[in-house]
C-alpha cells in the first residue's frame, strides 16, 4: 500500500495502482491464451475493467 496509509489521497493513488497492475495481469494472461474466452466475458462485465481496455485501445490507436 502507501507509506502513508491513513492519507485518504494515498489509499486512492495506491488502490488505482493496484487496478491498474491488475488489469493489466488480465490482458496478459487472455493474450497467452491462459484464460478462456467465457472467463474474458465475465471479465469484461467488470465496468472499471472495460473503460480500463477501452481507454488503453484508443491511446495505441486500435
Amino acid at each position: 500500500m502507501s507509506a502513508f496509509p491513513s492519507d485518504p489521497l494515498a489509499r486512492v493513488v495506491a488502490d488505482w495502482r493496484d487496478r491498474r497492475a491488475r488489469f493489466g495481469q488480465l490482458l496478459d494472461c487472455y493474450r497467452s491464451g491462459q484464460m478462456s474466452e467465457a472467463q474474458w466475458q465475465s471479465h469484461l462485465a467488470d465496468p472499471g475493467f472495460k473503460r480500463w481496455l477501452n481507454e488503453r485501445a484508443k491511446a495505441v490507436g486500435a
